[in-house]
């Protein structure tokens, strides 16, 4: 859950923290130069209570509650200026402004996915889908196509990727893997109950796991070795087709693909173009620009 809606849902505060939440949703300019002591005099509160408030919502004070928040803010007012990745078009819109708009979401959502990626988090994650013998991934609705993409793509590198098709299925895979394998979940919300049920199997089996999720404290991204955020600007439900979400997983199961092939870059490349060249011997085109 973004920090933004944990200061928004004020229904169980008691009235002086809602006085500091309603604060911090309206002044988050303001809150740059203030300190702990100095919003306290503002608001005409104890910096106690001010501390008290900030480890109610999981910080341990206010200077690290100060800095997520103001990096959350930074992040939700950075990209999509122009188009709403909930409703990137409208039903008047003609067939180029579509394609225009699709195209301007895409290049916004890219751009907002390596925007929020933690540079140690994906070196990290990079080690991790390197050196596993064995990646398994597990998630559900249409990821699971983006799944089977980048274990086709893995396959062609000589690597081994099991993409859980079923939920008991995981129970088995879990029993069978080892340290030398990883897990990767793919959830948007963080919070599937099928995700977390087979996160929750995992404890003290020693595997390393991974997890592409949504930007924000979520149960997943608290509860893997290392998370990688997926663009988080659409909603659950209310959205016209998961465009934005989608693109993103893509973007960052092509990035470790990359990533891993650069590794050995050279021999992949020759005994993957060898194999190709052995089942491809009748493919041609006429066309110079994809001629090899």
């Amino acid at each position: 859950m973004l920090i933004h809606e944990k200061l928004s849902d004020q229904t169980a505060m008691s009235k002086i923290d809602a006085t500091i939440a309603t604060y911090f949703l309206n002044q988050p300019d303001s809150i740059k130069k203030l300190s702990g002591r100095k919003m306290a005099e503002e608001l005409f509160v104890a910096p106690s209570t001010i501390t008290r408030f900030c480890k109610k919502l999981g910080y341990k004070g206010y200077n690290d509650f100060k800095e997520a928040y103001l990096s959350e803010y930074e992040y939700l007012q950075s990209h999509f200026k122009e188009i709403d990745p909930n409703h990137p078009f409208h039903s008047k819109d003609s067939t180029w402004t579509i394609a225009n708009r699709v195209c301007q979401l895409y290049t916004e959502t890219v751009a907002d996915t390596l925007a929020i990626q933690n540079y140690e988090f994906m070196e990290k994650a990079v080690r991790l889908i390197d050196r596993s013998n064995k990646i398994y991934i597990y998630s559900a609705g249409n990821h699971i196509n983006l799944a089977n993409h980048f274990k086709n793509k893995m396959l062609e590198i000589g690597r081994s990727v099991e993409v859980i098709q079923r939920f008991d299925l995981a129970f088995y895979s879990i029993n069978y893997a080892d340290s030398n394998d990883c897990f990767l979940f793919i959830s948007y919300s963080g919070e599937t109950n099928d995700v977390i049920r087979v996160l929750n199997e995992l404890k003290g089996k020693n595997i390393p796991t991974l997890a592409l999720t949504s930007y924000g404290d979520n149960t997943l991204s608290e509860s893997v070795d290392v998370a990688l955020k997926i663009s988080t600007r659409e909603k659950l439900i209310n959205n016209s087709g998961n465009f934005s979400s989608d693109l993103s997983v893509m973007y960052l199961l092509d990035m470790l693909f990359a990533n891993v092939f650069s590794k050995n870059h050279q021999n992949i490349w020759r005994k993957r173009n060898a194999i190709a060249k052995s089942y491809q011997k009748y493919r041609y085109s006429t066309n110079p620009l994809i001629q090899d």
